[in-house]
């Protein structure tokens, strides 16, 4: 019988479950046992559990101190490995070659975008707050599409990929498909009524049946046209509750 005797490279090599690196399972410190005990209390990935703190951690699986803390730095490591999350710590001029990888997404609005330095930042919360019909809703359905457009047009979707997804979270039930579908026709992303019509619209005047086929036709394509921005866009309703 020839034995073949394992290098030790191969033998460190970790398998391809523990190098997921949102895996709890090779992190030091962190057997079954308190693995479970994390994810009874909902805590099912490293990503999420970088959050916390080492303290949360040992309070949650009564760990020591040090072994919490070398949990933690080794949780880190293995996302920054796998670009899950940016660098903790850099020098100065390392922090600067990081700011400029990061990308704008531009509004479309020059006076705007003149404001927000090149368009909202990404890897940052960017807040619009104001009295009601001041637009905060019409930037948040703008930037909903902007987001989809290529790069070359002041969006994020790269050559040859998926637009990127974009999660809406609606607090006030003000989200509205029908308006995602208006703005991509006024920025000629999709096909938009004849100009006739929308002034006889605007000027309150009767259309005629062969324009109201027509608006209908009009109606229809816009909806087909702009499913594929559509089906980019996931919204989660969520009430906010306020005493």
């Amino acid at each position: 019988m020839i034995k073949i005797k394992k290098s030790s490279k191969e033998k460190d090599r970790p398998n391809r479950k523990s190098a997921d690196p949102l895996s709890f399972d090779d992190v030091p410190g962190l057997g079954p046992t308190k693995i479970k005990l994390l994810k009874n209390e909902g805590w099912t990935t490293t990503l999420q559990l970088i959050c916390k703190t080492p303290t949360f951690l040992k309070e949650v699986t009564g760990i020591d101190k040090d072994q919490a803390g070398k949990a933690f730095i080794y949780m880190k490591k293995k996302l920054i490995a796998a670009k899950l999350i940016g660098l903790q710590e850099m020098s100065g001029t390392q922090a600067l070659k990081e700011r400029k990888k990061i990308k704008r997404v531009l509004l479309g609005c020059k006076s705007l975008d003149r404001l927000l330095n090149g368009g909202v930042e990404c890897k940052s919360i960017t807040e619009f707050y104001g009295e009601n019909g001041s637009g905060k809703t019409q930037i948040s359905h703008t930037l909903a599409i902007q987001v989809q457009l290529p790069i070359g047009e002041g969006g994020l979707k790269e050559p040859n990929k998926l637009a990127p997804l974009v999660i809406y979270i609606d607090t006030e039930g003000t989200y509205r498909s029908e308006r995602i579908i208006s703005i991509l026709a006024g920025k000629g992303l999709i096909v938009d009524f004849p100009g006739v019509l929308k002034q006889k619209i605007l000027d309150d005047k009767i259309l005629t049946i062969e324009e109201k086929q027509l608006w209908e036709k009009t109606k229809q394509q816009q909806e087909k046209e702009a499913e594929k921005y559509l089906d980019r866009i996931f919204t989660i309703f969520q009430r906010l509750h306020t005493r």
